[in-house]
């Protein structure tokens, strides 16, 4: 890594070496145990009330709903003799309020006319949603809040089955057994429910993508916060996105106040890959005025309007037609860009890190012959620059040395098989 860029990430707060891993754990921790007893924490810690050791039943079909960051689908999912799930009629449309705010009628009568085909199929339907929710004791979903860019007016406090239906009563349809499920504990769901994943000592879903969030197997009489002990466990969605205990540099204060909701998931900002794009932006800008470019790369930054998180990849990868190579008016400012690129990512991959560790060693920390399995799924996971990588190269040697073990396994049963299987579980 270039000096002169280690020296600037360094001075600015934005250097992994500027977060102190043990100490951020037990900041992390602490804020999931405050958020199990219902104490304050910026880590809501939600019970899902579904029991992911359950098993759906065999030859029943459930609708699903897929409700995303960026896309809607819905299909009807049907249960077979060997527990394998098979996917019929399914749609796919841009997420409501993706392009362009409207209202909360609005959002459920558009919800409540792509499932219409499917009714008749079946009475029951898994709904996963992508935005933070609590789950109620009878499996439906209060709305606390949308984000990701998605504008919905109006829906703060609404329930998610019960208004839904409302709109199914006003098309004149009758009423659905509805159970919500973060997107997170879908993706989780769909792997165990058909099979997939077996032989761990517990069970992780991760998702890193457009936004970003963690779920976990939870004893249900470590969840204070309920008074309950029966079922013995259930998932617990840690909303993980909105955790506010890391410390931001200037960079990330400039990015959340550019956004629709300054302030709010300021986590899901310092990683995820709706904002990794914007936030080197401002990681360049910043640069560019501390002198850290020749003059011409400095104008060209200045004049960059918009980034893309696939554009840090391309610089990274040397892609031909690379915008942000293009920048640069020498080879030392591609040498400098480069390195801070490189900065960012090492930053995010440890920040992952500390909230997997955290959970992790929640989950009881794993055995050799039978580690904590992370279900992960998400494109900037996969895709990004090395990502895997950089995250294990953080968390390895910590788990290592705590005498915990974990694997990845990549999720590949679609989160439409997970909210479908939450009906049943």
């Amino acid at each position: 890594m270039s000096r002169v860029a280690k020296r600037f990430l360094r001075e600015n707060g934005m250097h992994a070496d500027s977060v102190d891993f043990d100490f951020q754990v037990r900041r992390f921790t602490a804020h999931m145990e405050a958020g199990l007893k219902g104490e304050r924490s910026s880590l809501l810690m939600l019970p899902t009330y579904v029991d992911a050791t359950a098993t759906p039943p065999r030859g029943r079909s459930a609708i699903a709903i897929d409700a995303g960051g960026t896309n809607l689908r819905v299909a009807l999912v049907r249960f077979d003799g060997a527990g394998q799930a098979e996917i019929f009629g399914q749609k796919k449309v841009p997420m409501p309020g993706s392009q362009g705010e409207i209202t909360a009628e609005a959002f459920f009568a558009e919800l409540a006319g792509h499932i219409a085909p499917l009714l008749g199929e079946s009475d029951s339907l898994g709904f996963g949603f992508s935005f933070p929710s609590e789950i109620l004791p009878n499996r439906d979903g209060r709305i606390l809040a949308f984000c990701k860019e998605v504008r919905v007016s109006g829906a703060e406090g609404m329930e998610l089955g019960c208004s839904l239906n409302r709109a199914l009563r006003d098309l004149g349809h009758g009423e659905l057994r509805i159970t919500v499920v973060n997107d997170t504990l879908a993706g989780m769901l769909g792997d165990i429910a058909t099979g997939a994943v077996c032989g761990y000592s517990n069970y992780v879903g991760l998702i890193y993508g457009t936004g970003m969030n963690i779920c976990y197997c939870e004893r249900t009489e470590n969840i204070k916060k309920l008074g309950l002990t029966a079922p013995p466990s259930m998932v617990v969605n840690t909303e993980s996105g909105i955790y506010t205990g890391f410390i931001r540099c200037d960079c990330d204060r400039a990015l959340d106040a550019s956004t629709e909701n300054p302030g709010d998931h300021q986590f899901e900002k310092m990683v995820s890959g709706a904002y990794l794009g914007p936030l080197f932006r401002e990681c360049l800008r910043l640069a560019a005025e501390q002198g850290l470019f020749d003059p011409a790369t400095a104008e060209n930054i200045r004049a960059l309007e918009s980034l893309e998180s696939f554009e840090l990849d391309r610089l990274l990868e040397n892609s031909p037609g690379s915008r942000l190579a293009s920048l640069c008016a020498t080879a030392e400012a591609a040498e400098a860009m480069k390195a801070l690129c490189e900065g960012l990512y090492d930053r995010a991959a440890k920040l992952m890190a500390v909230a997997l560790f955290a959970v992790i060693r929640k989950c009881g920390g794993g055995t050799q012959a039978a580690p904590v399995c992370i279900l992960a799924e998400g494109s900037t996971f996969y895709k990004a620059n090395r990502f895997k990588e950089r995250l294990e190269g953080f968390l390895g040697p910590k788990c290592a040395e705590a005498g915990m073990y974990y694997v990845f396994a990549k999720s590949d049963v679609p989160n439409l098989v997970g909210a479908a299987a939450a009906a049943w579980m």
